[in-house]
Parts: C-alpha cells; structure tokens; sequence
C-alpha cells in the first residue's frame, strides 16, 4: 500500500557559510515510576463522503475544525460533534484568489481564547482572517469574517500564536539575529522580539538559522507562555514573553537538528540523522508529545510504521509548562496529529485505517493528572 506521507517545513537546503558554536548535551527524559500503560481510543462517526484525509483538527467547543488535504482546494472543514458523531457543516477555508481564499498550500487556525478565531495562512501571504465564534451559526458566513494585513516587514511566514493583549508573535525565515517577532493588529511592522538563536556548532549564520530552526508555536491557553517545537531534530522548548523578551525558557527536548555539505561542496543538507520532530497539542496545565519514531534517512526506505505512514506516532508524552515529565502513555492507534479539549478530560486525534486508508478520527480519555 502507498502511502502519501505528512511531513511540512523540513529543510531541503541551506547558503553554507562558516560559524562557530558549541553543542549541548542531549537531555534525556527520566520516566521512571511514571508509566502509565495504554490509552483506548474510541472512534467518532462521520459521513466518509464529507470527510477525506486529515492532516490536523481544532477543538473549539463543540465545533471541530479539520484540516483536510483529499479533496481539492478545499482545505479545512468545519464539523459539529454529538456524543461520538460528527456532523459536517460545510467548507470553511479554500485555495483560490478571492476575498477569504489562499492560494498558499497551507493555513493554520489558531485559537487566542476570546471570542474569534485567526487564519494564519504560510509562505509569502500578505493577509490573514478573523472568524468570530460567539455565534457557531456564523462562523460559515464570510460576511462577518474580518480580512487584516500582515506588516510589511515580514516576508517568509511559518507560523503565529497570539498573546494576551491581542498581539501575535511569529517566528519567521527572514530575521538574521532572533528567532521571533511580535506585531499588532493595523502594525506596518514586525517588532523583533530579543530571542536569540541556540548555540551550536552547525555553520549557520544569517537568516539560514531561521530555516535551520523552524517549527511551530503553540501558546498556553490565557498565559504568556508558549511550546516551540522544531521540524526536525528532537528540539521542545517552553518558554515566557514578558516586555517583548523572551525569558524563562526551558527546555524539554534539545537535540538540534544537524547538516551536513551537500555534494555541490556549497550548500547545507539536512542530516538524514535528524529525527522527525514531534507530533504535539497543549492544554492549558499539560503539553502533550508524541516523538515521531524515525529518522530523515527513513524516509523513502522503511514502508511504514506498524501498517500506517511513516509520520504516525503512537507513544504520548505529557509535561506541564514548567517542562517536567508528569507521564507517558501508550496510544492504541498511531496517530498523525491531536487536540485536547480545555477541560483535558479527552483528546481528538487523526489518523487512517491502515488497510483502506479510509479517514478515522477517534477520541480518547485522559485520566486525571495532579497538578
């Protein structure tokens, strides 16, 4: 069976320059005396026709947001959940050149904790979308949608997560000294925020970091405190924005991705040493990791993982945001990717049925952790 597989933002080449830098000792996780066996997965029923290959969901309330890559143009739908169905509402976000449309492969949808929320679209994009949520039956109606610009000082854009007091911090390719910037809504400019690189021995200088070091920000629901995870490599950082600096930062993973100088002797490939990175959700006590369990080099190679794509992971890390280990389960299903609901009773994650490659997306039950 071929399987498509799910993996964004990996490196494929670097400008090689020279630098020098030292490598930290790679953290080891102790789990001792905090196993806690497997988590049963319950699946949600759903009209196969309306629900094609999904890559990544967001729980909001009731409503399920599912990012899907099968159905053309159509990149994210919009389901509402009962007990353990889910009804499909309709198309929320499309590929195209109109008002509400993208025409970049992706977008991602973040949930600032108020009463709307934001369509970070990637790439070179030059705006991104405001749904308000307050009333579910709107959410569909682009009418009530609000369109804002990105400022103009920001090229490449990766990702986004918002902050307290309405802002977004962004890490993004371009800026050569830190790795994120903050803005406001109706800023021309991107404040760069003092967050410098990881030290390292890799001969990276200028905006290569950013390439090197990119990934995903995810904030802690209502703080000022955000999970950075890498694309590639073993690399999982917490850390706190206070007066536009990054402080506090701890770190969980810190095996940084590594290069090596590609056959034209004049650039940087990525290592196929590198791990995959981490399949990963928050919540507003836990950050919850699932360690994709190969390496670059596999890709291509192994056919896959206990019957699904290589990308699935099926053991699930849980820390709080101090970045101590709390538990870790193992998961029945391998999965592609998670949301855990605000009261961390249960989580949604997505995956396949390994032998049809039919959609599946199932819900567990989290018991409860002291915190």
């Amino acid at each position: 069976m071929k399987f498509k597989l799910h993996f964004y933002g990996l490196i494929v080449s670097i400008a090689f320059s020279t630098a020098c830098g030292k490598r930290p000792e790679t953290r080891r996780i102790d789990w001792s005396g905090k196993e806690r066996g497997t988590l049963t997965s319950a699946p949600m029923k759903f009209d196969t026709a309306a629900l094609l290959r999904v890559t990544s969901s967001v729980l909001h309330g009731d409503l399920l947001f599912v990012e899907q890559e099968s159905i053309p143009d159509n990149l994210w739908s919009l389901f509402r959940i009962n007990g353990d169905s889910l009804h499909w509402q309709g198309v929320l976000l499309q590929k195209g050149k109109g008002p509400f449309e993208i025409h970049q492969e992706r977008a991602f949808i973040l949930d600032p904790g108020n009463d709307s929320l934001v369509v970070n679209p990637t790439g070179y994009a030059k705006n991104y979308f405001t749904i308000p949520t307050h009333d579910p039956a709107a959410v569909l109606d682009k009418k009530q949608w609000g369109i804002h610009a990105y400022p103009e000082n920001i090229g490449h854009m990766d990702i986004m997560a918002p902050t307290t007091d309405g802002g977004f911090i962004t890490a993004t390719r371009d800026e050569k000294e830190n790795m994120f910037e903050i803005f406001f809504p109706g800023d021309s400019l991107a404040e760069s925020l003092v967050s410098p690189y990881p030290e390292t021995d890799q001969p990276l200088v200028g905006n290569a970091k950013g390439y090197a070091y990119n990934g995903r920000i995810y904030q802690r629901p209502g703080f000022d405190q955000y999970l950075q995870v890498g694309s590639t490599g073993r690399m999982a950082v917490v850390f706190e924005l206070e007066n536009k600096r990054i402080v506090r930062r701890k770190e969980i993973y810190n095996k940084l991705p590594e290069f090596e100088l590609a056959p034209d002797g004049m650039n940087l490939s990525p290592s196929g040493e590198n791990d995959l990175g981490f399949r990963f959700a928050v919540s507003e006590n836990y950050i919850y990791l699932c360690p994709i369990p190969f390496k670059l080099k596999n890709l291509g190679v192994v056919k896959d993982y206990k019957g699904y794509p290589l990308g699935y992971a099926d053991e699930l890390q849980i820390f709080d945001w101090n970045g101590n280990p709390v538990c870790r389960y193992e998961l029945d299903t391998p999965v592609v990717s998670l949301t855990v609901a605000p009261d961390e009773s249960y989580f949604y994650a997505n995956t396949i049925d390994p032998e049809t490659e039919a959609p599946r997306i199932l819900r567990f039950a989290l018991p409860p952790l002291e915190y």
